[in-house]
């Protein structure tokens, strides 16, 4: 009786060694969500976490973690989200604006997890960055990537070769919406100075269109504020209110073929954005008439961007 259970006693201290020190982790990440964003772009940045679990005996565990390069084609370096056959580039690194997360054992990022007890967990930040001025088209951009990690051999730093316990991968998505955006700015028309109206007067102006790349856009050009004005009789006042009116016109094209107007009278004009600023002429034309009396006459015209 006494020789059994020695013999017991025994085998439960070999079994107790490979026992206490067992310890396994899992990983799990978060979206890089970028949000909606405007194009050209504006650097935008996002964050997201890793989240590494462990069990098993108490003390310090140490994980390597690298993430992949996504989907193609990325590399770890140069990371880019995909629309289609169109790419929008973006960076992951550990803290912002520093160096690439990467594949490799010197670009992967080292954390330590504690359990207690017998469980632990910790968390590593991830920092996204899309850069500013990339003239990209519109639409929904994502990359599918994965956080890979390893418990090194012996406690050993993660720099140092790459044996150890392998754990299951993490897969993530990095997205970005990529909306159509426009502006637009005025010149003035100015017909200069004149001693009379029994010849007609040309001039130019220009709108300053700025739309996102292959984003269609049209433009309306309203009567103006002189009252009366209707896109078919636009009208000069005196001082911009006075009683005395100079009648003229605005077109599209120098042959004045082509009334500007508002698609209900009148044409709208049709353009499609290239991410860097268009210009479009204004035309207009005031045509021989009786000479009202002396002084500055003006309208103000308001020009509509649709997209």
């Amino acid at each position: 009786m006494t020789l059994r259970l020695g013999l017991l006693l025994l085998a439960l201290m070999l079994l107790w060694p490979a026992t206490a020190n067992a310890q396994s982790c899992t990983l799990s990440a978060q979206s890089l969500a970028f949000g909606t964003i405007g194009t050209p772009t504006a650097q935008r940045d996002a964050t997201a976490d890793v989240t590494v679990t462990c069990t098993g005996s108490p003390g310090v565990v140490r994980v390597c973690l690298t993430i992949d390069a996504g989907t193609a084609p990325s590399t770890a370096i140069n990371r880019v989200m995909r629309f289609g056959t169109n790419q929008l580039a973006y960076a992951i690194s550990a803290t912002s604006g520093g160096t690439t997360w990467g594949d490799t054992n010197l670009t992967g990022q080292e954390v330590p997890v504690t359990i207690s007890g017998s469980s632990g967990n910790a968390t590593a930040r991830m920092y996204g960055r899309i850069a500013a001025a990339q003239n990209v088209v519109a639409g929904t951009y994502s990359s599918t990537l994965a956080v890979r990690g390893r418990i090194p051999s012996g406690g050993s730093p993660c720099t140092s070769g790459s044996s150890g316990t392998t754990l299951t991968a993490a897969s993530f998505t990095a997205n970005a919406t990529l909306g159509g955006i426009c502006s637009i700015t005025a010149a003035p028309v100015n017909f200069g100075t004149v001693a009379n109206l029994s010849s007609g007067l040309s001039a130019s102006g220009a709108l300053s269109v700025t739309c996102s790349n292959t984003m269609p856009y049209s433009i309306a050009l309203n009567a103006g504020t002189t009252t009366g004005n209707t896109i078919a009789a636009r009208k000069l006042a005196l001082n911009g209110a006075g009683a005395g009116v100079v009648s003229y016109q605005l077109y599209q094209d120098s042959g004045r073929a082509t009334l500007w107007g508002d698609g209900s009278s009148g044409a709208t004009y049709p353009g499609t954005g290239s991410g860097t600023a268009q210009t479009i002429p204004v035309h207009a034309y005031v045509p021989n008439q009786a000479t009202p009396g002396s002084g500055t006459y003006r309208d103000t015209v308001t020009a509509t961007i649709t997209y």
